[in-house]
């Protein structure tokens, strides 16, 4: 049994490798990329869609051609998300040798790391995963998340990013701090 621990991860200064074109990595292209993050996408093809978020965004750069295990040396993390199982596993084997966090999409034997259903808004992000039990029922949840939550929370949340830093220079204690805080969250939930 895997115990995966959800962390948030900066990945502002990361690139990522995403081999594959199809659906799979059209998926992995998605989400990643509502992160600002650093994408090299290298498949000889893509879908419609993936080409149109290539088209549309000027963090992705598209490399047609087969993958090379070159390609792994200069990137961060790295996505196998090909149709062919083994050359799957050949990359993710290939990523683990240069200690590269690694995934093959729908192989959690060779995932370092597993994608949550992932709800991004403007002042917060809430990731939904369950273990890799089900990831229908992860999205399913995160979209009852998503109608639950209001656009006050994104208001709220960026209210109390403003005003964060003033309130840790007071010098009141951590228990007044937090006490003020879920004063402020209270008013807003009224």
């Amino acid at each position: 049994m895997s115990a995966y621990f959800p962390f948030m991860v900066d990945l502002s200064d990361k690139t990522i490798l995403i081999v594959g074109g199809g659906s799979a990595a059209f998926h992995k292209v998605k989400v990643l990329s509502e992160f600002e993050v650093y994408i090299r996408l290298i498949s000889p093809k893509v879908t419609e869609k993936i080409q149109k978020m290539i088209d549309s965004k000027n963090h992705i750069e598209w490399i047609r051609r087969q993958f090379d295990p070159s390609d792994i040396a200069a990137v961060d993390i790295v996505i196998a998300a090909t149709d062919d199982k083994a050359l799957n596993r050949k990359i993710v084997t290939l990523s683990r040798a240069e200690n590269k966090l690694s995934n093959a999409v729908d192989d959690a034997s060779y995932c370092d790391f597993i994608f949550p259903s992932v709800l991004k808004r403007d002042g917060f992000t809430v990731s939904v995963c369950t273990d890799g039990k089900s990831p229908l029922l992860a999205r399913h949840l995160k979209e009852k998340i998503n109608v639950s939550l209001g656009s006050e929370y994104d208001d709220l949340a960026n209210y109390l990013g403003n005003i964060r830093e003033s309130v840790k220079a007071r010098n009141i204690s951590p228990e007044e701090k937090i006490k003020l805080y879920e004063e402020i969250i209270q008013r807003y939930e009224k």
